[in-house]
């Protein structure tokens, strides 16, 4: 039987001191039932196999302060590589480390534990952990830390969800787990879906299954067809009919009022395909300003009527509008 313990131990006494005097020793690991990409500050490092598949290369290591105050996460289970929909782990001065997650979504249980050292009494050197349905705001920050640097350091335990292992040293860094528990309870094996959120029942949908340059999108009784299925994740990006290269598109990068939703091929970096789910307020905008919320307008439902075959619209976004909410 494979013992990543022991290995992972042989090869921590493989990094040379000088190297480990760069930054936080960070072994970063993969226990869950699928293999995993891993994300350090906004880049591809790597993907993490299964420990059955090949144990050798389930876990990997770091100590390059360049990564620190950055997340580490992964985008596996309808995470997004720009860190959406992702629980993400940081590390800051004074020995601070913490979790954030995506209110709408916890796509892979997280935790971080100090290397050598046990929770003391006190509340020093905790694990952070958050999993899906045990991740309370005092596991981790919602959406954003509300800082970008650490609390002041003191004789207590930061507040929480901040956690502290203060002495720990660069030498000894931290483990980074992803599935700490094993398992991943809500794993998305296909396709979504996207739901009109007060009405589960109706589905965007391309008109007549027909996969071609123009083909309207519309609202439809959901029947689990091939023209409902779509590869969309939380925050920017295409969003893609399951199996085809044709993306939702809205004709401009501007549109007006009114503007009927179509699919066309898709190409990379057109801007009327790039969207932002925001899986918090539930809306569908197309992202052409910079990343500002609602900047290009809202996938809307006109007037909310829900009669199948009327084509979906870009409008302005209103906030609460509930011609505008999806669900995926």
């Amino acid at each position: 039987m494979f013992n990543r313990t022991l290995l992972l131990a042989f090869v921590s006494l493989c990094v040379s001191s000088s190297a480990l005097a760069q930054g936080p020793f960070l072994n970063v690991t993969n226990n869950c039932p699928i293999s995993v990409p891993l994300y350090a500050a906004g880049e591809l490092k790597t993907t993490l196999t299964t420990v059955s598949a090949n144990p050798s290369k389930s876990f990997t290591l770091f100590n390059d302060t360049t990564l620190m105050g950055g997340y580490f996460y992964t985008d596996a289970n309808q995470g997004n590589k720009d860190g959406n929909g992702a629980v993400r782990v940081s590390f800051k001065e004074n020995d601070h480390y913490y979790l954030v997650k995506d209110p709408s979504w916890i796509n892979v249980g997280v935790s971080v534990t100090p290397n050598g050292r046990a929770p003391e009494p006190s509340g020093f050197c905790s694990p952070a952990r958050c999993e899906f349905n045990a991740c309370p705001d005092t596991a981790a920050f919602p959406q954003y830390a509300p800082s970008t640097s650490a609390p002041p350091s003191g004789n207590a335990p930061p507040q929480l969800p901040y956690h502290r292992c203060p002495g720990l040293g660069n030498a000894k860094g931290y483990t980074i787990t992803f599935c700490p528990s094993g398992t991943l309870p809500n794993l998305q094996t296909g396709p979504n879906t996207i739901t009109l959120a007060g009405n589960s029942n109706k589905c965007l949908d391309v008109r007549g299954g027909v996969v071609a340059n123009g083909t309207p999108v519309q609202i439809t009784t959901c029947t689990g067809a091939a023209s409902q299925k779509w590869v969309i994740r939380r925050g920017k990006g295409q969003i893609k009919l399951s199996g085809t290269n044709f993306c939702l598109d809205a004709t401009d990068p501007n549109p007006a009022n009114g503007t009927g939703l179509k699919i066309w091929q898709c190409y990379d970096d057109l801007i009327a395909q790039r969207w932002f789910y925001d899986g918090v307020t539930k809306e569908i905008w197309l992202n052409n300003d910079n990343d500002e919320v609602g900047g290009g307008g809202c996938v809307d439902l006109a007037d909310g009527n829900t009669t199948n075959g009327r084509q979906v619209q870009m409008w302005s976004c209103g906030g609460g509008n509930p011609n505008q909410k999806w669900n995926i």
